[in-house]
């Protein structure tokens, strides 16, 4: 009985939570690679390192002289080198490390109380739940880390004065030749800077107690923001392509043609579970800043300017999240939690121990899954829904003229099968055809919405159709003696024309 109640003391001192929330953390950022754009990814930088920066598009022909700056050139490089590395497994663990990364800067910033270790690695746990369905290995997490990178730096500095400030210019010089996310990180640099001058102006004229101040008499250096400020906008002009990334970023990023098209690209509904949480989750963050005595005004302005981007696309959560983290633990009352969580009580303990095992029978799911994906790319594709078997025949048995493909699985079929010209991919939800995005003509054509489509699939030359067989047009295309079934499995339907 003593080596019974000796090992129950020795587990009960060991942090079972803790290691049970760790191990869901990681069986999360372990998630099975589903993301439609990974391949086509890969694809950019193989090009990548044979020739250079990309500055066309290579895989289409409805937008063949069209003028795309690769601004992900030397992401495509980290992918295409890790994933040569170590397969998939190797991709997650290094975007893995990019998310936990951000995290943890996330929950050590802006922190003017003491929060607990567990509570922190509680906070990291619900971040990524809250953002699991926009976490993963995807180039997006380039910008998670920059972006709370920046503002962790910023903070620092702030407070501390920190001299890390000097590294922000640097940063985005990197940034900018990863993801166009890096006009977030601008965004919100900006903002800090002309929130500080504006508070400067107050302070001036005696409406700001500099007592009340969360700098005390010690205020910013206002013209070393600004110059920090200016470098760091210059820094964006660093790429192989010079300016020409800053303005195909904007343009994108104020020109998104996709309408209803792409969920991720909609507003949060509360309908949904993301949508739903995020709205808790707001309602949390605004009430932690309002309830303290005092209000810090770059604090409101960043997380409204992180709300508003979110409420414009739900793909934005995560930066939020980042973001508002550190705000949600300034709130007090993490002692009683900790405290309770270290009570003796047999039930509690063998709560955390079935917490614990689960966690664990999680984990080892997971990873054999990814184990057995990683030695097996077919599975990796068929466990996505990708037409796998339906481009093995049109790649055996080619056909002449182009291919009209769903959206989705533009990505895979550049990695796959780079030498047929597509219809559309990843790359273009917001290019434009006229005065339509390419998206919603695709979307028309697909779904029958036109009563012309026919002679659009005309107009294109398309003579091969790859679409899901629940597509309008596929059952259309059925009945029509022009056009022959060659190949049909329950994920793709290969069409074409006699």
């Amino acid at each position: 009985m003593n080596y019974l109640k000796k090992l129950y003391l020795y587990l009960y001192r060991t942090p079972l939570v803790t290691g049970s929330i760790i191990i869901l953390i990681v069986t999360i950022l372990l998630f099975i690679p589903t993301d439609p754009d990974l391949f086509w990814h890969l694809k950019y930088g193989e090009l990548t390192l044979e020739q250079g920066p990309i500055s066309h598009d290579p895989f289409s022909y409805t937008f063949s002289e069209f003028k795309f700056y690769d601004y992900e050139w030397l992401a495509h490089i980290f992918t295409i080198l890790t994933y040569r590395l170590g397969g998939y497994l190797l991709l997650a663990v290094f975007f893995a490390i990019i998310t936990l990364t951000a995290f943890i800067l996330s929950v050590n910033t802006n922190l003017s109380k003491r929060v607990v270790k567990q509570v922190k690695v509680f906070a990291i746990f619900a971040g990524l739940f809250l953002t699991m369905p926009m976490i993963g290995i995807r180039l997006q997490m380039f910008s998670m880390l920059g972006t709370i990178l920046v503002y962790h730096i910023l903070i620092k500095y702030l407070r501390h004065k920190s001299k890390l400030i000097y590294l922000i210019p640097l940063i985005f010089m990197i940034w900018v030749n990863l993801h166009p996310g890096f006009l977030s990180g601008l965004a919100l640099l900006s903002m800090i800077t002309f929130s500080e001058l504006a508070k400067a102006i107050l302070r001036r004229f005696n409406l700001i107690n500099k007592k009340d101040s969360i700098y005390g008499e010690n205020a910013p250096n206002l013209k070393l923001l600004f110059s920090i400020m200016i470098a760091s906008i210059a820094a964006t002009f660093i790429t192989p392509f010079g300016y020409h990334i800053l303005l195909q970023s904007a343009k994108f990023s104020l020109e998104p043609y996709t309408g209803d098209l792409i969920n991720e690209w909609l507003s949060p509904n509360f309908k949904a579970s993301s949508g739903f949480f995020f709205y808790i989750f707001s309602f949390f963050v605004f009430l932690s800043i309002f309830i303290r005595k005092r209000i810090n005004l770059n604090e409101v302005i960043i997380i409204l300017f992180f709300v508003i981007m979110t409420l414009q696309g739900i793909r934005n959560l995560p930066l939020f999240v980042l973001i508002s983290l550190p705000s949600v633990l300034q709130v007090t009352g993490f002692k009683k939690v900790q405290n309770y969580l270290k009570d003796p009580n047999i039930i509690l303990f063998a709560a955390k121990l079935f917490l614990l095992l689960i966690s664990l029978g999680v984990l080892m799911y997971n990873f054999r899954l990814y184990l057995n994906l990683n030695t097996n790319i077919d599975k990796v594709f068929e466990y996505a829904g990708y037409p796998l078997y339906a481009t093995r025949y049109l790649k055996e048995n080619p056909k002449e003229g182009n291919l009209l493909n769903a959206f989705g699985w533009g990505g895979y079929l550049i990695w796959e099968y780079p030498e047929k010209k597509l219809y559309i991919d990843g790359r273009m939800p917001s290019w434009k055809n006229g005065d339509k995005s390419l998206l919603k003509e695709q979307d028309e054509i697909r779904n029958l919405k036109i009563s012309d489509w026919k002679e659009k699939l005309e107009s294109y030359n398309i003579t091969v159709v790859l679409l899901k067989p629940s597509d309008p047009i596929v059952n259309a295309l059925r009945t029509d003696s022009s056009w022959t079934i060659t190949y049909e499995d329950n994920a793709s339907v290969l069409i074409y024309r006699k």
